[in-house]
């Protein structure tokens, strides 16, 4: 009897473990709707999943919207970026993004150098990877869709911390993220993601483009 009840109380805790470590698009979870508020006004914002083989995520806000494919790992391999006059194609081909489309009504092609680094377009979403690793850091690149470069930057693991939204309390773990190099020191970021299941719930810090200002970004429901 005692090794039957050893044997069982094993099974509950390994199941525990797959429960606390299932990212939250693997729960049923599709749709996550936020708030931006930048203090003088206040825009609504989503991730939803599109599609999951292959995995197509798309964060939809009120200037434009951002779709991406990635792989297994949740790397970007391709991105397609809509805003007014623009529309943007990105696929990474080895350590090259080919770029193509329309900014700004004008017909654009190029070829953007990166590393071997992942890239991470919708890092609130890619970094559900990175929190269940044992990683304590990791460098990404990003898309910069205003002047059409890639920038490499960093995320860290700071802390584990309750936070409370709209009346509700989330354990979660606190990452920072920043630019690498001698622009780190104008901008950082920190992002709040529940430690369950790696769903993004909060982002405190700047917003750089269109402009820089400060902007604090919580999640309000999901379906």
């Amino acid at each position: 009897m005692a090794l039957k009840n050893s044997i069982l109380i094993i099974i509950l805790m390994f199941l525990t473990v797959i429960t606390y470590s299932t990212p939250f698009f693997k729960q049923g979870i599709e749709e996550i709707n936020y708030k931006e508020n930048y203090g003088e006004y206040v825009n609504d914002s989503k991730l939803k999943i599109i599609n999951f083989i292959p995995m197509k995520v798309q964060w939809e806000s009120i200037n434009d919207i951002t779709t991406i494919e990635t792989d297994k790992s949740l790397k970007t391999i391709k991105m397609n970026y809509e805003s007014d006059n623009t529309n943007l194609n990105l696929i990474r081909k080895g350590n090259f993004i080919e770029l193509s489309g329309t900014s700004e009504g004008e017909e654009v092609q190029k070829k953007l150098k990166i590393d071997d680094d992942p890239w991470y377009q919708l890092f609130v979403f890619s970094f559900t990877d990175f929190i269940f690793s044992d990683d304590k850091t990791r460098q990404y690149w990003v898309f910069n869709p205003f002047d059409l470069s890639m920038s490499k930057m960093k995320v860290e693991k700071i802390s584990k911390e309750k936070i409370t939204i709209n009346e509700k309390t989330y354990d979660t773990f606190l990452l920072n993220t920043r630019l690498t190099g001698f622009m780190s020191i104008f901008w950082k970021g920190e992002y709040w993601f529940n430690s369950e299941n790696g769903m993004y719930l909060k982002y405190d810090g700047l917003n750089i483009f269109p402009k820089i200002q400060n902007v604090i970004i919580t999640a309000q429901d999901w379906r």
